[in-house]
């Protein structure tokens, strides 16, 4: 019995790694980040056809979207990656 649970604490320790949800966490945290830059910049265009005076925020939309990307990639997740390389071609 004491051998079980010895077992199934490793397994367990194994098995559930805490870098995958904070890699899942990270990226969809960059995504909305860009999201929320990339329609603000697109309003801003909208409104004053001013493509200039926001295009760093427009630059680091589309790393962010780029970085979302990759962890999504790592974490399996192709939805979240398809997403965020839709975001991208919308930049």
């Amino acid at each position: 019995m004491k051998c079980s649970l010895c077992f199934l604490t490793l397994l367990l320790t194994v098995c559930w790694h805490p870098s995958v949800p904070a890699t899942v966490g990270d990226a969809r945290a960059l995504q909305g980040q860009a999201i929320q830059r990339l329609e603000r910049y697109m309003d801003h265009f909208r409104r004053t056809f001013d493509r200039s005076s926001l295009r760093s925020e427009l630059v680091r939309a589309e790393r962010e979207l780029e970085q979302s990307v990759a962890l999504f990639q790592r974490s399996g997740l192709l939805q979240g990656a398809a997403h965020s390389l839709v975001k991208l071609g919308d930049s």
